[in-house]
């Protein structure tokens, strides 16, 4: 016996496993390890994810890297002008 679960928005029931947020379903996610979830935060709308390479394509239209999130002691500020140097030490590397 599964149980079920009343989604507050659209009434539709939905067991345990399933997409919570409407429009719900299996999320079909790349690989096994992959589990779908809401990002509110990275774009402008809130997204719900349902696989890597949706999540991979949003953030190169966004133009939005993938980083190591920071250690302790690290600030991001740090961290964002570090790479902002190494840019412009490849920039003005001469050709080969």
């Amino acid at each position: 016996m599964s149980a079920t679960i009343r989604c507050m928005d659209c009434g539709h029931d939905y067991e345990v496993g399933e997409w919570p947020w409407c429009s719900h379903g299996i999320p079909q996610g790349m690989g096994p390890n992959f589990r779908g979830y809401r990002d509110e935060y990275s774009f402008p709308e809130p997204v719900d994810i349902t696989s890597l390479a949706q999540k991979q394509r949003l953030m190169r239209q966004h133009g939005l890297i993938e980083r190591e999130p920071p250690k302790k002691g690290d600030l991001s500020a740090r961290i964002d002008r570090c790479m902002q140097i190494e840019k412009e030490k490849r920039k003005c590397q001469p050709a080969r």
